[in-house]
């Protein structure tokens, strides 16, 4: 661990860290919540204000604060680092980088590309001021007024082919650099030349705040395609990031509630109705990651897409996927003479029309079932068969037993069919699709994830954990001395180190893990049941540990005999 993480972990509660994401309750010597990580109904997660260290038993993710935050937040080391710095009153411009470790050097490399991409924005926005026409086309053909592009940094990329690699080049930046992080790009023979031209430029910010790519609008009707983004690189994973998150997150506590839009230009349009809680992907589809980082801020979620059919097919698509997640959004739907956001905000809707917006919107499932009817004759036994397949089709995502019973009801009541004959119905469709683990029966946790026998044995000796757990009688105490001498007769790999001190950082964790996962399994045992639980473990140590003494040829024989005495007179009282 460098020396900057050893100050920031030595300075922090990890308790108080954690405790910012997960709702904790004290257990004993710890604290367990439910997982940050995946959907689950008993708390596996574990946080040891002891050993500084948490630990997911359903996932098996653990480690320190550091790694915590990396895991929760979707960020590398240096990024961790930055954001537990301020918590930890560590400045970290008085650290130097040291060459030799492996997340410092990333993090000098990442900060390179921020500054590139700064600078591109400055150049997009100078571009933007020194160009008439893009204005006007903001304002007059997206209706944005000054504050709305200067809040949203919109910028513009002229029309050359080579005024921004030029900069680039002469600020010092490499070809590979500009390549890699998609400002630049070559053909063939041709020089180094721009990506983006005679365009809109929207930069992308991650959660923290920090801008990592750029989206940019074709301004000319005939340049396709309409829309070009960054390439994912090592700062910038389209999978992960939501445009507008990191001004709507602010909002979030104050709305309680997140709108998820199909593109920039929705999430800018909802800002103009003083709806700062948009977000949209970046070019491309809703993924997994995508609605975990939502649920982090609020389980509230509305998706509001352009009334027609891609809107249609993308509210689907999207549903199941906050379904498999365990999430249960609202469909917006602007009023009918309104094609989009854009033109709802041209009127400028007062308070009670917006309330009465968020007032009108419908469960997911009977959005679609709505919309369904209106395409499809339910009354017909063949088009109310397809209805019913296309919301089983959905259906089969849902996680939550309440909510699935609840919405197979409500198509038993909309479509006219006995309840119990659609649950069949749904259950034979279930096992045709070969998604078993989908049905409504599904209602058990995975079993957490064990550690090595190895490690957990050998853990009992770090760190006076035994003492902690109060497994100190003579006997025991009897047993332990003859295992640490075995252990460093045979020279088992395992345990020796730990005896002798010799464990690097790196194998710290892991035994501090074994250790809170022993705890974890054994809260409710009275501490004489655990003494005869490790009692047995190590007689059977003892036992293997003794053959194997018996076999090596470098063991001196009275050396041999003096601790099978000892194994003697200990195990078997002789």
């Amino acid at each position: 661990m460098s020396r900057i993480a050893e100050d920031i972990v030595s300075n922090l509660d990890i308790v108080d860290v954690v405790a910012r994401y997960v709702q904790l309750k004290k257990v004993g010597r710890n604290f367990v919540g439910l997982s940050p990580f995946r959907n689950e109904r008993t708390p596996s997660f574990v946080v040891s204000p002891e050993k500084q260290i948490f630990k997911c038993f359903s996932t098996g993710i653990g480690g320190n604060a550091i790694t915590f935050i990396m895991e929760i937040e979707k960020v590398d080391f240096w990024d961790s680092i930055k954001v537990l710095a301020p918590q930890a009153n560590i400045d970290i411009s008085k650290y130097e980088y040291n060459k030799w470790d492996k997340h410092e050097a990333i993090g000098a490399e990442k900060e390179k590309y921020k500054l590139m991409l700064r600078t591109a924005q400055s150049f997009f926005q100078e571009s933007l001021k020194q160009t008439p026409s893009a204005l006007d086309y903001l304002h007059k053909n997206r209706h944005l007024d000054d504050e709305t592009i200067e809040k949203f940094w919109l910028g513009f990329a002229p029309d050359s082919h080579y005024a921004l690699t030029q900069l680039l080049t002469k600020k010092g930046f490499t070809e590979q650099d500009i390549q890699s992080i998609s400002l630049g790009k070559k053909w063939q023979s041709w020089d180094l030349y721009s990506f983006y031209r005679n365009r809109i430029t929207f930069p992308i910010y991650d959660h923290l705040g920090t801008l990592i790519g750029f989206g940019a609008r074709a301004v000319d009707p005939n340049d396709n395609p309409k829309y070009l983004n960054s390439s994912d690189s090592i700062l910038y994973d389209k999978s992960k990031v939501l445009y507008g998150l990191h001004i709507a997150k602010q909002y979030i506590k104050d709305h309680d509630k997140l709108i998820v839009v199909e593109g920039y230009m929705d999430v800018i349009w909802l800002s103009r109705l003083d709806l700062d809680i948009g977000v949209a992907t970046c070019g491309t589809s809703l993924t997994p990651q995508h609605m975990k980082m939502m649920k982090r801020y609020t389980q509230n979620l509305f998706f509001l897409f352009d009334n027609d059919p891609a809107g249609f097919d993308a509210t689907v698509r999207w549903l199941k996927i906050a379904y498999e997640q365990d999430i249960y959004p609202k469909i917006l739907s602007l009023p009918s003479e309104y094609k989009d956001v854009d033109e709802w905000a041209n009127i400028n809707p007062g308070e009670e029309e917006r309330k009465e917006f968020f007032e009108k919107a419908e469960d997911g499932i009977v959005f679609v079932m709505k919309q369904l009817i209106q395409k499809y004759d339910h009354q017909s036994p063949v088009e109310r068969k397809r209805i019913i397949e296309h919301l089983f089709g959905i259906l089969l995502y849902v996680q939550d037993l309440t909510m699935l019973t609840w919405y197979i009801e409500k198509m038993a009541s909309r479509l006219s069919i006995g309840h119990d004959i659609l649950l069949q119905q749904y259950k034979t469709f279930s096992k045709s699709q070969s998604l078993i683990t989908r049905t409504i029966e599904k209602n058990k946790e995975e079993k957490p994830v064990k550690q090595a026998d190895e490690l957990l044995f050998a853990s009992f000796f770090y760190d006076d954990f035994l003492e902690k757990m109060n497994i100190n009688s003579a006997r025991s105490k009897e047993l332990i001395t003859l295992i640490k001498e075995l252990a460093v007769a045979v020279e088992d790999d395992t345990i020796a180190p730990i005896i002798q001190w010799t464990i690097s950082p790196e194998q710290k964790e892991p035994i501090l893990e074994a250790q809170l996962y022993w705890e974890r399994q054994r809260e409710a045992h009275a501490d004489d049941k655990k003494e005869r639980e490790v009692q047995a473990l190590w007689q059977r140590y003892i036992k293997s540990a003794m053959q194997r003494l018996m076999k090596l040829s470098r063991i001196p024989s009275d050396q041999k005999n003096e601790l099978l005495d000892k194994m003697r007179k200990t195990i078997l009282g002789k």
